[in-house]
């Protein structure tokens, strides 16, 4: 629940908050935790018009409030600006519209993007089919602490935040795709601790990683895992964030 507390901290200094947690269990006679005590604190503020409920539940009409993993991310190129993201959170996928333009701006500059674990305040459920959330201005969209996965445990199609140590480093080579235009692939071999995994970067990834070396520590947001000839390894996508965190 530490995405509904920062949120709250953002509002308030953090003796009031635990005075008023505090407060809110002995109104229920503690018969409540701190979690939903900070729960029903955003609720009377206003911070939340629907409760936190996993996306299989979804329906239309709904004000809710979710978490999920970015899995794509999208926006209009023509009019009023709108960003969209897909949202997984393992009991299902939705799509998630944002109008708010600080919202949509934020996709576009990429502070929201693939492997992001997100907050929704306040959506609206829509549905034409699939149900939709769509964000106004009476809600919002955090971006909330990364978890990293363990190398070992990652699995085919997963987006992950991987941390680890460089073991082995394959130099950046240009290649041509189809249409004719020409772009740049690396590798690098990551471990720890748990596991090495053979990490593909593309394009943009190769140049933020550029010059790095064995033994550094690095860590990349939103990468996707891929089987390939058996093998699991991960591939840099469009929007993940790549970083030398302790060169060697």
């Amino acid at each position: 629940m530490g995405g509904i507390r920062d949120i709250l901290l953002r509002r308030m200094p953090e003796e009031e908050l635990e005075a008023r947690v505090r407060g809110v269990r002995r109104e229920f006679g503690d018969l409540i935790d701190d979690e939903a005590a900070l729960y029903i604190i955003a609720i009377d503020r206003g911070d939340m018009r629907g409760r936190l409920m996993p996306i299989s539940d979804l329906r239309d009409g709904m004000w809710a409030c979710l978490t999920g993993h970015v899995t794509s991310t999208g926006w209009s190129r023509t009019g009023h600006v709108v960003s969209w993201l897909t949202l997984e959170d393992g009991t299902g996928r939705v799509r998630c519209v944002l109008w708010r333009k600080e919202l949509a701006d934020m996709v576009r500059s990429g502070d929201i993007m693939a492997g992001d674990r997100v907050l929704v305040l306040n959506g609206r459920i829509r549905s034409e089919g699939a149900p939709e959330v769509h964000v106004d201005a009476r809600g919002s969209i955090e971006v909330l602490p990364e978890e990293l996965a363990e190398v070992g445990t990652v699995r085919e199609g997963d987006v992950v935040n991987l941390r680890g140590v460089v073991s082995s480093v394959t130099p950046a080579r240009e290649f041509t795709r189809r249409d004719g235009t020409t772009g740049q692939v690396a590798s690098i071999t990551l471990f720890d601790g748990t596991g090495e995994l053979r990490i593909v970067l593309w394009d943009d990834a190769v140049r933020h990683l550029g010059g790095v070396e064995v033994g550094d520590d690095v860590s990349l947001m939103g990468v996707v895992v891929r089987s390939e000839g058996g093998r699991l390894e991960a591939h840099s996508v469009r929007g993940t964030k790549v970083r030398v965190l302790r060169p060697a």
